[in-house]
């Protein structure tokens, strides 16, 4: 091949180095700080580091809880294996069917945002969330399936983050891998290290965290923005918990929960238009071009308006997906298990799913955190 077409500097920076290089510190870390036992062997160390389900975009595993299990015997185990493949299935339903469709329209908004206003960044704004968590749970859907079909259990990274009442509990729900990590490794540790200093620990913490997570995103300054963003919310959260626990009390409880969701949804939407932005000034003019006059004509334009049925189809979806969240967390429990369904139904939705994903793959998006 000719050497004209190699980015070289896509081998310098190899896919996914920000994930084994999280998981080699914790590793490092605990051997040296907690006196875990190395691991005696190269190859199970090599595939604790660089197993491929995960290499991509996550989970950050432990090493306590993914090495053991490769000391374990591995039986084929045909309930595992279809509940794995059923899980890879469903993944790629939320990324191709649902989280591409969606990229179209913020993609395209976000890379000329100079060209639309009004209705439309309207509706990408509330669309960014949806687009990055199907993009990123479908993805995470697939490597715990794939890991799963091959005898390994990974950690979840997901725990419905839309019903988040706070910013700290979204990101309790949100990449728990990467949050639970911060936390552990950086957090605590700050925490106990400058506990003489009161609560201005507790926010320097905060700061120190955000900014390495920024900075683990990449070397820009939206980036940067984000990372500021989620510490003025979370300091915020902190130092009026007293304050907004009281105020709650006197509320409905229904419109507590309600609007709580709906304020998180709205902030998380905010850092998004900067986490998508080519730059800041983009960002900040991709906010300010919500609150102009024009509307959802400019859908004509830029090809958008050739999709429309396929942005229906991914609406209708997510909101099922949405839906059968809510009733997870409003009971408390997981779905009623597929294998009770009906056999002829439960092939018919296999089908259905194989055949929406085949179509929508058209769109040909790559996952978004690919570049992490």
């Amino acid at each position: 091949f000719s050497s004209a077409n190699v980015n070289y500097l896509s081998l310098a920076i190899p896919l996914g180095i920000s994930y084994y290089t999280f998981q080699g510190i914790s590793y490092l870390y605990l051997i040296y700080k907690a006196n875990d036992k190395p691991e005696s062997s190269i190859m199970n160390m090599a595939l604790y580091m660089l197993f491929f389900p995960k290499l991509m975009a996550g989970p950050i595993e432990r090493h306590r809880t993914f090495l053991p299990q490769l000391q374990t015997l591995l039986v084929f185990d045909y309930p595992r294996v279809i509940d794995g493949i059923r899980l890879v299935l469903w993944g790629l339903f939320k990324k191709v069917v649902v989280g591409d469709t969606f990229a179209i329209m913020v993609n395209k908004i976000h890379g000329n945002i100079d060209s639309f206003n009004g209705q439309l960044v309207l509706i990408a704004f509330l669309l960014q969330p949806l687009q990055l968590y199907f993009d990123f749970s479908g993805y995470t859907d697939m490597a715990i399936g794939i890991a799963r079909v091959f005898g390994i259990k990974l950690s979840p990274n997901f725990n419905r983050p839309f019903f988040a009442r706070t910013v700290g509990d979204f990101w309790r729900r949100w990449h728990i891998s990467l949050s639970s990590w911060c936390n552990d490794f950086i957090y605590n540790r700050l925490l106990v290290k400058h506990r003489k200093w009161g609560e201005k620990s507790a926010y320097y913490s905060i700061f120190v965290c955000f900014m390495i997570i920024g900075i683990w995103h990449g070397a820009k300054w939206t980036y940067v923005v984000v990372g500021v963003l989620q510490v003025l919310v979370l300091s915020y959260e902190f130092i009026t918990r007293k304050w907004r626990a009281t105020l709650t009390h006197r509320l409905p409880s229904k419109f507590v929960v309600f609007g709580s969701r709906i304020l998180v949804y709205f902030f998380v939407s905010t850092f998004l238009s900067f986490f998508f932005a080519g730059s800041v000034d983009s960002g900040f003019n991709f906010i300010a071009n919500i609150f102009t006059l024009e509307g959802v004509g400019q859908l004509s334009l830029h090809g958008l308006y050739n999709v429309r049925e396929e942005f229906v189809v991914a609406l209708v979806a997510a909101l099922f997906v949405l839906y059968s969240e809510y009733w997870m967390e409003k009971n408390h429990t997981q779905l009623v298990a597929v294998d009770k369904i009906p056999v002829a139904v439960r092939w018919g939705l296999y089908l259905m799913a194989l055949l929406a994903i085949v179509y929508f793959s058209k769109n040909e998006t790559v996952f978004v955190y690919k570049a992490f």
